[in-house]
């Protein structure tokens, strides 16, 4: 895909660096210079200097720096295609390209592309099906209620219980090198081999995981069979164009519903998404089981400062929910938690108590106060003065978070 440069010169003319940047991370002006924490490394210190003059950046610690396009670039994950895409669509400049050709010009655009073959395949492979394996596996999507409608909208797939299925159909391809494939982090080298690899999944239920920009950016592969000594869920590791820190799973599909409705239901994996979906509540994202981190938040505020937070009600989801909390308080979000019965998360509320009560669960919303004090309550731990104590405190170290002056006092 070629983009004519005085197009690109156009884009970066009406996109002030600091105005793209202020839109990622706090800057303060100095000087005629601005500066910020830089988002590229553990800084503590502002390090990130921005040159309105000059529209560039540069670190002084990590030495990262560049053009708008560069920051938008390593800020997202992108290729330097999809970042003059980005910044065209904000300052409103139609782009014409053909967008059937592939873009492979770079490492990163070459991960996206084999993240894509990755999920034909595995989307393939469930067609593909045979004898036991096609019972068990199509037994296990009945359980579920994953339906081919859904199996469709999600890229939803499966990887053979095979140590190099997924190998041997790169390498019959013939496009991709192993070494490339490796560095998506879909095959593994063998320790005691140079040329040797095996598949990273196998025989699990495959969830493509996408960026805002509908790119595949990694996989979620979901445990199917007992002999597999390998945790519940295994995700992509960290690469080029997957950080899982600042990914919100399904927010590709909710962003327009969110700015929409101006407020996101927040929930802690894939099926939980899922079972809203098919429940036509789509204005819903999902952490992918991790804590909520500073850049998922600052990519939910380019759509709503409205959090509805539904984690599962067992111990574990509410010490999720309460890191969540402080998080988002902290970067001026409005909270609302959705509470369900103990031991029930969403996808077997909708099934076992239908769509209906759960949208009497959204009406009923309650404030992140009213949701701690419920579950003091409920773990006895509202009893004595010392308790009582240990429970104000806490929610002193909340309401403290909260930027908003006027905001804060309201809650004293």
């Amino acid at each position: 895909m070629l983009i004519p440069n005085e197009k690109i010169s156009e884009i970066a003319q009406a996109n002030d660096i600091i105005d793209v940047i202020s839109g990622y991370i706090q800057v303060k002006k100095r000087g005629k210079s601005y500066l910020a924490l830089c988002p590229f490394h553990q800084d503590k210190n502002p390090s990130l200097h921005i040159s309105q003059q000059k529209q560039v950046y540069h670190c002084f610690s990590c030495k990262a720096g560049g053009n708008v396009f560069s920051f938008i670039e390593n800020y997202e994950h992108v290729t330097f295609i999809d970042a003059v895409k980005k910044l065209a669509d904000r300052a409103g400049i139609p782009l014409v390209y053909d967008s059937n050709s592939p873009d492979i010009s770079s490492e990163k655009s070459r991960l996206y592309e084999i993240n894509k073959t990755a999920a034909i395949y595995f989307r393939n492979n469930i067609r593909g099906l045979k004898s036991n394996e096609k019972k068990f596996v199509t037994g296990y999507l009945n359980s579920r209620g994953l339906d081919k409608k859904t199996l469709e909208k999600f890229g939803i797939g499966y990887s053979y219980k095979s140590w190099d299925g997924l190998l041997h159909h790169f390498k019959e391809e013939g496009v991709f090198t192993s070494e490339e494939v490796e560095k998506s982090g879909l095959i593994i080298k063998k320790e005691d081999s140079k040329d040797s690899y095996y598949d990273r999944f196998r025989g699990r239920l495959m969830f493509p995981i996408f960026n805002e920009y509908d790119k595949i950016v990694g996989f979620g592969g979901r445990k199917l069979y007992e002999d597999d000594m390998g945790g519940k869920y295994i995700n992509s590791p960290e690469s080029k164009v997957y950080s899982k820190s600042r990914i919100l799973y399904g927010l590709n599909f909710a962003k327009e519903k969110i700015r929409f409705y101006d407020y996101v239901i927040l929930v802690e994996g894939y099926m939980d998404l899922i079972a809203l979906y098919k429940n036509e509540i789509e204005n819903v994202v999902a952490s992918s089981g991790t804590a909520l981190t500073e850049e998922q938040t600052r990519l939910l505020s380019r759509y709503t400062k409205n959090v509805y937070l539904l984690f599962d009600s067992d111990t574990a989801g509410v010490k999720a929910a309460k890191r969540g909390i402080e998080l988002l308080l902290e970067s001026g979000f409005d909270i609302s938690i959705i509470s369900l019965p103990f031991g029930e998360d969403p996808d077997s509320f909708i099934k076992n108590n239908g769509k209906k009560e759960f949208d009497k669960r959204i009406q009923q919303k309650m404030s992140f106060i009213k949701f701690i004090a419920e579950y003091y309550r409920k773990e006895n731990k509202l009893e004595s003065v010392e308790e009582k104590t240990i429970f104000i405190k806490e929610m002193i170290g909340y309401i403290s978070k909260i930027p908003d002056r006027i905001k804060r006092s309201l809650f004293i």
